[in-house]
């Protein structure tokens, strides 16, 4: 079965639409029901009930493709972890190293961020390290990496130092999404404004953001100051490093998971994310690199991550 096909199959698990799953992808909405009928066809079972005439336009799986859901969440992981390791022993294929800050990406993001990149760029591989800021640009000074990808609220040149022969890129922006449960029914809103959350509890990491002259990292702090001329919602803090504590709150009605992950990788099963107006706390994406070392496949994934944010 075709990748393609099995990633439109779980982006509709994801979002519960034909329409959404459309818009996310993007493509039109007859390719993506085209793809899912493509598979159904090939495993022989139906993947998906549809809405009745007059009830709810959320498509839902059946029991029988709950259990495709998980072998194709398997399949989209091994897939790019058996691409990692390949790249290991192809002489004619670069790996270029990159570091990412921590909570950027769910695990599963991160497998179809690579796997989406290889489909593209067949003779570039990615291994990624998961550190600190701080960490990170230590390493990529002492050329352990080849580049950093992170977001924060702002950068300014002026102030942000680089050292000689780091480069840096910036890639665009990202809007501020809400995780939220298919159970909650605010996941079935367009969007939503402060006052529709007077109800609901934001799920914050503790970790205050690395201290980096020039440039402001989205942290519980500025979350809150976000909110200090609206109604300043309930927070529950829980350390950085449980993220998948987070996921399991937020799947089982919880709380909110704030997010700026890119459109195309927001998979987290039972979850559906939803854009929040009326406040600034939009974040921008940015690349460091060496400049001369990979330089062409560092641009490659430069022009490949600023293409999916421009889908939010």
């Amino acid at each position: 079965m075709d990748l393609e096909i099995i990633k439109t199959v779980l982006m509709v698990a994801q979002l519960k639409s034909f329409s959404a799953a459309a818009f996310a992808i993007p493509c039109a909405q007859s390719s993506v029901s085209r793809r899912v009928e493509s598979a159904e066809r090939e495993l022989g079972v139906t993947i998906f009930s549809r809405p009745s005439m007059g009830g709810s336009r959320n498509v839902e799986l059946t029991d029988a493709g709950k259990d495709v859901i998980r072998a194709m969440t398997k399949v989209v992981d091994a897939y790019a972890e058996m691409f990692s390791i390949a790249g290991n022993d192809n002489a004619t294929r670069t790996t270029i190293y990159i570091g990412m800050r921590r909570n950027m990406m769910a695990p599963m993001g991160l497998s179809l961020m690579k796997a989406d990149f290889f489909e593209e760029n067949p003779d570039i591989g990615i291994t990624v390290n998961i550190d600190s800021f701080d960490a990170m640009f230590s390493e990529l000074r002492m050329r352990k990496l080849d580049a950093v990808l992170f977001y924060c609220v702002s950068l300014d040149p002026s102030l942000f130092r680089l050292p000689e022969g780091i480069g840096l890129l910036s890639l665009g922006r990202v809007g501020f999404y809400l995780g939220i449960s298919v159970e909650n029914p605010l996941s079935r809103r367009a969007s939503l404004r402060p006052e529709d959350l007077l109800d609901e509890e934001f799920l914050l990491g503790d970790e205050p953001g690395d201290s980096v002259t020039g440039i402001t990292f989205s942290n519980p702090n500025r979350f809150n100051d976000a909110f200090k001329n609206v109604n300043v919602p309930r927070t529950k803090i829980i350390p950085s490093d449980m993220l998948e504590i987070r996921y399991k709150l937020v799947k089982e009605n919880k709380g909110l998971l704030p997010s700026h992950t890119p459109v195309p990788w927001r998979c987290i099963d039972g979850v559906v994310y939803v854009p929040l107006e009326g406040v600034e706390l939009d974040a921008h994406y940015y690349l460091l690199y060496i400049s001369g070392r990979k330089e062409s496949q560092i641009r490659a994934f430069a022009r490949f991550f600023s293409k999916r944010l421009e889908h939010d």
